[in-house]
């Protein structure tokens, strides 16, 4: 069963790369990719979603992840790290088929994705699975029909099930669509944004905002609350500007080399959608592990990159398009740097995702309570928490 079902990503991603002829090089790195990805079983959060699959309860703390865990375990038998393989694949074929459907270079996305999200996402699970079904709802049920529009929510609604952080995604998706209709109010928005940001930094207002989130009652918020950061914030900051004023440039840009409207409409709904993500400026100072959001943000602006890319370099001459790439090399490596490296995160993902994978070397992945496999996750989970504390303590 678990060869059979582990195929059939293959299998679709064969069948349509046939029809497109951009996709056919892409079959060997969507191979690479998921036993790469979905092999891995080293990473930092292998031991507590190991937990999470052969606990007992029900995980209730993502009810959609939750669902997939009991599926796959109860319905099909499958041990942690099949389960895994087998959402790392479908979850590529989902994105490398919306990449290719939407943009016409594919492998300037694959140039970007590769840099560091690819390592990054590795380890955040649940988020990939999730980012992999917004992309999908975003990119490609975007017209104004009913049914596409019942569709797109109800994948919005299941990310959400999926990570439940995906809901301040799915928010400033729809605060977009106020900021685009109001050059005032998206002023406003920036501001108040700033505000926030600063205002965060006093033991006053830093005091009420946590002890307002704290009354959300979510599990394992508030072990993210515990601490106010210096240079974890002024990373999130630096990059959040920056995307910030790369998808500016992009959107200016854009009105003279993009001549297609679908493909400009969606560069300027992830424009809109970067502004609307500057009210999470507040949170990176809370704790840099929200940076992950932004991570996101990241993400949905590389459709916008490779589509305005695309057209801006057909009126370049060669030098300037090597120009171009070496700038764009220069910027993947630094974001590299800080995201990979400068965090922490050479040893544990980077080196570990080419060293770890049970696939390749054999061997299987292992929980942070080996003994006892139904133990209460509770202790498990704040182990965890406690290991991220220690991870982004900068």
């Amino acid at each position: 069963m678990f060869i059979f079902l582990s195929i059939i990503p293959f299998l679709l991603y064969l069948l349509f790369s046939i029809k497109n002829k951009h996709m056919v090089y892409f079959f060997p790195i969507f191979i690479v990719c998921a036993i790469l990805m979905g092999g891995n079983i080293g990473n930092p959060d292998t031991g507590i979603y190991f937990d999470i699959y052969y606990d007992t309860n029900f995980f209730m703390k993502d009810v959609g992840f939750g669902a997939l865990v009991y599926i796959s375990k109860n319905l099909f038998a499958f041990s942690f790290d099949e389960f895994r393989f087998i959402t790392y694949s479908s979850c590529l074929l989902l994105l490398f088929y919306t990449v290719c459907k939407n943009t016409d270079k594919p492998y300037l996305f694959l140039l970007l994705f590769l840099s560091y999200q690819f390592f990054m996402q590795t380890v955040y699970f649940r988020n990939f699975v999730a980012l992999c079904i917004f992309c999908f709802a975003f990119f490609n049920l975007n017209s104004k029909s009913l049914i596409n529009i019942i569709f797109r929510l109800m994948l919005f609604t299941l990310a959400c099930l999926i990570q439940k952080s995906f809901l301040f995604i799915i928010g400033i998706y729809f605060i977009s669509y106020f900021l685009v209709k109001s050059k005032l109010l998206c002023f406003s928005y920036i501001v108040l944004s700033l505000i926030l940001g600063i205002l965060i930094n006093f033991d006053w207002f830093y005091e009420t905002i946590t002890n307002l989130l704290s009354q959300l009652n979510l599990s394992g918020l508030d072990s993210f609350l515990e601490r106010v950061t210096n240079l974890g914030r002024i990373i999130n900051w630096g990059l959040a500007f920056l995307n910030l004023l790369l998808m500016y440039f992009v959107y200016n840009k854009g009105r003279i080399y993009i001549i297609d409207y679908k493909s400009y409409s969606l560069i300027k709904k992830i424009y809109y959608l970067n502004i609307s993500g500057l009210c999470a400026l507040f949170l990176y100072v809370l704790n840099p592990t929200f940076g992950r959001m932004l991570d996101n943000i990241i993400f949905l602006s590389f459709f916008a990159y490779c589509i305005f890319l695309r057209c801006f370099l057909s009126h370049l001459r060669l030098s300037k398009k090597l120009l171009i790439y070496f700038v764009v090399f220069i910027l993947l490596i630094g974001v590299f740097y800080i995201r990979i490296i400068n965090e922490g995160y050479f040893e544990s993902i980077f080196l570990n995702l080419f060293n770890n994978n049970w696939i390749i070397f054999g061997g299987q992945s292992e929980g942070i309570w080996v003994e006892d496999k139904n133990k209460n996750l509770s202790a498990s989970y704040n182990f965890l928490i406690a290991k991220i504390f220690l991870r982004t303590n900068i």
